[in-house]
């Protein structure tokens, strides 16, 4: 980014002028009463290019320190470029804190440390006394790598500015990354390695090594640096070694010997202020640990180029924090004086309330008392303990009031709630629970869980706890017996979770307790009804199978007499009589027939027979059947049989004959004028199976549409009534389809009131062997 001149745009130069160093001084409306946090705010100003002036307002706050450095960034950012060196003067006469928190402290010191590459200073002034001691004892603590004074005017801090600007930079704004090399300064060797050397910043010779490195490559290496040592030490600078060996690969001993002696050669000839190794292996850092201490010159390690440019600018930066601190020159105490002080230092503790928030008494102690810093850091240390003890009680608070919310919910829910610890007593629990069990809350305390079930309940209870511990997995809708305190059993559902700590550990078991005696009373009810309606079903079933046998009997008796009185010499009438004798008695058969066939398919007892079968013959003699009753109303009897069915399958002809008539037989019955079709077709077949697709189309009466559904209920008539002209006992259809169903096939009903009806049912028959597809 280009550095902007902040006197080169007169819309945004401000007209005031700094009145210590009449620079002019650059504010924006953008810049001013930031709000970083709810209780903390900032404006920012420039005074020259260099100079960063920050006024914050409120109650900081970690958060609010933190935003503040973001704040600040995206202000430097707009106006001095990435490299651009600058000092930041303070002014705190805004902020009100009763103390100086630890975190925002800690944003404070990361702050400055992520801008340290070109920081020159930090000057504050105006300073709370909680901040002031904080930032006193922070730069005992943590020796920050950037200067840090404290003044107590705007006057003392700009001077103080303005002559870190002189001292680093001679007042004239520069790149601190700025690089100078020449061409004899690269040195590229037959076997592949390389050292390459330039000058940073004008103080720094850097070097990188790159391969393997032999004895004389070293010599010739260190015979550049004395050269560009000479080139800067002739320029009157003190000056810095960064040596590069991250792409150094394997060097030999006598190699690296050769090279340190050359440089302590080199410090001798050229004292430099530091010399730091830049790599990044262990092996490295462990070996340089070691030989340290035998080296005649300054050495360090670090990881990285940043690091390492860190680690140069906070040596050089020491230099100016030495030069103010020297200024405050201390005199040696008589044994005396010491313990009159130690005495002050003790007076001063002992008056402290530690249990109460803030020291309030005063300090009579002069501002060059050789304690000095053990006051600031007990201050310190003080307010520290007064934000530990402040948040514990919001926390506290804060527990409590979730506590009390918990407590509510638990206490408000109709089903009881427990807490059990490892063995099963109860430790927490709600008044539900007390209802539920008949206890009172003391009795409930600490009881265990088998004291309130039986011992075979109990036993149950223990493997689910076991699982549940085992597994992990919690347990819901477990319905046991339990038994309350005044002796009544009760049913209950409980479920079971774990309960662990921080650490994870287990450490009971948590659920909920519901009372379901009324619901598991009403599900006893419910399957004895149930069962009660399964034994009426098998002893209609059965009642239907007896009575079917019995009335079989008499009924082919009666048929077989009037069959014999029918072969016999009888005038017209006797005839018409006994035909209607036989034709009732037929239908008498039908029907006991029905009946018993609906009783073994209801008890699972019909069997289907699998016999090799004409099909073509038992669908034909069904036809002809069929024929003579259409004849008989003057009805058209229409059939059509497929040629490609195969002719030999297995199966029931019996069962298959039976489908076809009370299909037909109903389309008869139904059909008054008109005519009823019959179509047999094959609509698929595998070499050793063929499905069958039987129609039976009619024109009666058909079907209303609301009746449709209701066509396969057993004993369903659609005329109900005494004077129906239609007889049946509404079992033809449902024995129909079960008959299918158990052939593999299914059956489907279409039809139009007073237009017709269509029945169309399929069947899957086996093909007997040596049948084929084409047969």
């Amino acid at each position: 980014m280009t550095p902007v001149d902040i006197t080169a745009n007169s819309s945004e130069a401000s007209p005031e002028k700094c009145p210590v160093s009449g620079l002019p001084v650059l504010s924006r409306p953008e810049w001013t009463d930031i709000q970083v946090d709810e209780t903390y705010s900032v404006t920012f100003k420039f005074i020259g290019n260099q100079i960063l002036f920050v006024l914050p307002k409120g109650d900081p706050g970690e958060w609010g320190m933190k935003r503040l450095f973001e704040a600040r960034a995206e202000v430097l950012e707009q106006l001095i470029g990435p490299k651009d060196n600058y000092v930041e003067i303070r002014d705190f006469s805004g902020v009100n804190v009763s103390r100086s928190p630890k975190n925002a402290r800690i944003q404070m010191v990361e702050g400055f440390r992520s801008d340290l590459a070109r920081l020159l200073g930090f000057i504050g002034f105006n300073i709370p006394r909680t901040i002031q001691l904080g930032l006193q004892v922070g730069i005992k603590l943590y020796q920050p790598p950037v200067y840090i004074n404290l003044t107590n005017s705007y006057k003392a801090a700009v001077s103080e500015a303005l002559r870190l600007i002189q001292k680093n930079d001679a007042g004239i704004k520069r790149y601190i990354h700025s690089t100078m090399t020449k061409d004899d300064w690269s040195l590229q060797f037959s076997n592949g390695a390389s050292s390459n050397f330039e000058v940073i910043n004008d103080n720094i010779l850097y070097g990188q090594c790159a391969g393997i490195l032999t004895i004389d490559q070293a010599i010739q290496a260190t015979a550049v640096m004395r050269e560009i040592a000479s080139y800067i030490i002739s320029q009157q600078r003190k000056y810095y070694i960064i040596s590069d060996l991250r792409c150094r690969e394997r060097t030999s001993w006598a190699a690296r010997k050769t090279f340190i002696q050359n440089i302590t050669t080199l410090y001798d000839e050229y004292p430099f202020e530091l010399l730091v190794f830049c790599d990044n292996s262990r092996r490295f850092w462990n070996l340089d640990n070691l030989r340290r201490p035998f080296f005649s010159f300054p050495t360090d390690t670090v990881r990285d180029m940043t690091e390492a440019m860190v680690l140069i600018q906070s040596h050089e930066r020491q230099t100016i924090n030495a030069s103010w601190e020297g200024q405050q020159k201390t005199i040696l105490y008589t044994k005396t004086a010491i313990e009159q002080y130690a005495e002050e230092l003790r007076h001063y503790l002992g008056l402290i309330n530690w249990e109460v928030e803030g020291i309030h008494h005063t300090r009579n102690t002069p501002p060059d008392h050789p304690f000095g810093n053990f006051f600031d850091a007990i201050d310190l240390i003080k307010g520290d303990l007064d934000e530990l003890l402040f948040n514990r009680k919001l926390a506290e608070a804060q527990l409590r009031q979730s506590e009390e919310k918990y407590r509510t919910i638990i206490e408000n829910i109709e089903d009881g709630y427990y807490e059990t610890n490892l063995k099963g007593d109860i430790c927490f629990f709600n008044k539900p629970l007390c209802r539920i069990l008949g206890y009172t809350p003391d009795e409930i305390a600490g009881l265990n869980y088998t004291k309130y079930m039986s011992r075979e309940v109990a036993g149950r209870i223990y493997k689910t706890f076991n699982k549940v511990f085992k597994t992990g997995k919690p347990v819901s809708k477990f319905v046991h017996e339990i038994t309350r305190k005044d002796g009544t059993q009760r049913y209950v559902d409980v479920s079971i979770s774990l309960i662990k700590d921080k650490e994870g550990e287990i450490t009971g078991f948590r659920g909920i307790m519901r009372d379901v005696t009324r619901q598991q009373q009403t599900d006893e009810a419910l399957r004895a009804a149930i069962q009660a309606a399964e034994d009426a079903s098998q002893a209609k079933s059965d009642f239907l199978a007896n009575i079917s046998h019995e009335l079989r009997t008499p009924m082919n008796g009666i048929m077989g007499m009037m069959g014999f009185l029918l072969e016999s010499e009888l005038d017209n009438e006797q005839r018409d009589f006994a035909e209607a004798a036989y034709e009732g008695a037929k239908r008498m058969m039908n029907i006991v027939n029905d009946l018993l066939d609906f009783s073994k398919l209801e008890n699972k007892k019909l069997l289907l027979c699998a016999n090799q079968v004409s099909i073509s013959s038992v669908v034909s003699s069904a036809a002809a059947d069929a024929a003579k009753d259409a004849a008989k109303k003057g009805v058209e009897f229409i059939f059509h049989y497929d040629p490609d069915i195969p002719d030999q399958l297995v199966g029931d002809p019996d069962r298959i004959k039976q489908i076809l008539l009370n299909l037909l037989n109903n389309a008869i019955k139904f059909t008054s004028a008109g005519s009823v079709d019959l179509t047999c077709t094959c609509v698929d077949q595998t070499d050793t199976a063929a499905t069958l697709c039987i129609t039976v189309r009619d024109t009666g009466i058909g079907i209303p549409d609301g009746d449709i559904d209701r066509l396969f209920e057993s004993f369903t008539q659609f005329d109900a009534s005494l004077t129906r002209p239609y007889d049946g006992a509404g079992l033809g259809l449902p024995i129909t389809r079960q008959l299918v169903e158990m052939m593999g096939g299914t059956i489907q009903v279409e039809s139009r009131e007073n237009k017709g009806t269509t029945f169309t049912c399929t069947m899957v028959l086996e093909k007997a062997a040596g049948t084929s597809e084409n047969t």
